[in-house]
């Protein structure tokens, strides 16, 4: 594989996708300063926490009931939604969020033992008189140009694109949606019964996590659920301020399944944020 990654590096189709991610990915590229936050220390730290986050059953029923109408994904939905929080809390239109594929695409991947997966970087660009399903348009299409431009490894990326500053160490990213819809069922043995563990409760029994970027935001859905939690550097956070993060989520999905049609200026983002 790595033989095979080395020479897809060098060929046309390689060069097909740099263009893409610099085209995407082209200056300036604007950092999130996140309002009433923590000072940034100079020393990279690795301490952070986790806030538990669901959506009920009813919301997220409407919001596959929104993308199935609007030929998209929920994870769609969900980046949209992410994206209006992160306008709601930094003041940028200019937004750049991260996911994880697993890169195995080709038949040769699908049964090989070992760590594929790559980074895609998706940005949107919010204009005030936009409304849900413009947003909800644009995460869509960045989500499928990334998607169709996923080989470019992202260890590679800051370099390939040959901007000064950002060889020098500016993140590409600093939010992640980690978005898991892949239900496994439940194995069968004789005598013995087993109940699926509790993602939420699962991912809050530590205080410690190792991560590159400043917000992670893990769900995962099943059939009727969506759990997960926000994983965050405690540096430059604390829990009351990811918790106005966690409500300014649940009112932009709300909002974008009521009136898609909504100019989403009109969504009152400044009360859930600030109280």
């Amino acid at each position: 594989f790595a033989f095979w990654e080395r020479r897809l590096m060098e060929s046309e189709v390689m060069q097909t996708q740099l263009i893409y991610w610099k085209n995407q990915l082209a200056a300036p590229l604007p950092r999130l300063v996140f309002q009433k936050v923590r000072r940034r220390k100079k020393r990279l730290s690795f301490q952070t926490g986790r806030k538990g986050i669901s959506v009920e059953e009813d919301l997220l029923a409407a919001v596959k009931s929104l993308a199935s109408k609007e030929n998209c994904t929920p994870f769609m939905v969900m980046l949209a939604a992410l994206n209006f929080v992160l306008h709601a809390h930094t003041g940028e239109q200019d937004i750049r969020v991260g996911t994880l594929v697993a890169n195995r695409r080709f038949r040769e991947t699908e049964n090989l033992i070992g760590y594929f997966v790559n980074a895609l970087v998706l940005r949107t660009r919010l204009k005030p008189d936009m409304n849900w399903k413009d947003l909800l348009n644009q995460a869509r299409e960045v989500t499928l140009g990334a998607y169709a431009h996923q080989e470019l490894p992202f260890g590679r990326l800051p370099h390939m694109l040959d901007q000064e500053r950002i060889v020098k160490g500016e993140l590409l990213i600093q939010v992640l949606l980690n978005y898991q819809n892949v239900v496994f069922p439940p194995p069968e043995f004789p005598g013995l019964s087993f109940a699926v563990l509790d993602f939420q409760e699962a991912r809050l029994d530590s205080e410690m996590a190792l991560t590159a970027v400043d917000l992670i935001f893990d769900l995962r859905e099943t059939s009727t659920q969506l759990t997960g939690s926000v994983n965050y550097r405690s540096e430059l956070f604390d829990d009351h301020r990811i918790a106005k993060m966690i409500r300014v989520f649940h009112a932009a999905l709300r909002a974008i399944v009521k009136e898609p049609n909504e100019v989403i200026s009109n969504v009152d983002a400044v009360e859930f944020s600030s109280t």
